[in-house]
């Protein structure tokens, strides 16, 4: 959904550049997804080369007072048909409400256990009471910090 990464870690396996470069408009992804969903696609990985909570796209809204964002949120709440998601982040850094809001929808999501992004996920689990699947959770596959 994004061109880039926030988070750039050395270690990945998607070879994701550094910082995000450019996105899909909110037209573009909801065509895409609806398109998805239409073919018989229902279980769906938002992830490749980017965190998915990376993506936004701000657009003027002339009934609004300025420009108006939209999230992935605003995405997956409003598609007709609701597949199963497979969402990976790491959680960049100021995103951890948007994941909140995620959790709440029930959005199906793991995280990718960095030591850089361990205390932002335990607070997110305790403020939502619910766990929250993690990869790379033991010692021998944690990401250290120097690497990500």
């Amino acid at each position: 959904m994004t061109s880039g990464c926030s988070n750039y870690c050395r270690r990945c396996n998607e070879w994701a550049l550094p910082k995000v470069r450019s996105h899909f408009s909110e037209d573009a992804v909801k065509t895409i997804l609806k398109n998805l969903t239409a073919s018989g696609n229902m279980d769906l990985a938002l992830y490749g080369a980017s965190d998915p909570l990376d993506w936004e796209d701000t657009a003027t809204d002339p009934a609004a007072a300025g420009p108006a964002t939209t999230d992935l949120s605003h995405i997956l709440s409003g598609l007709e048909t609701q597949p199963a998601f497979s969402l990976l982040t790491k959680i960049p850094r100021g995103k951890e409400g948007l994941l909140k809001t995620l959790i709440e929808m029930g959005i199906h999501l793991s995280v990718s256990l960095t030591d850089r992004n361990r205390s932002r996920i335990a607070a997110l689990e305790a403020q939502t009471n619910q766990s929250i699947s993690k990869q790379h959770a033991s010692k021998d596959l944690l990401i250290p910090a120097g690497l990500d």
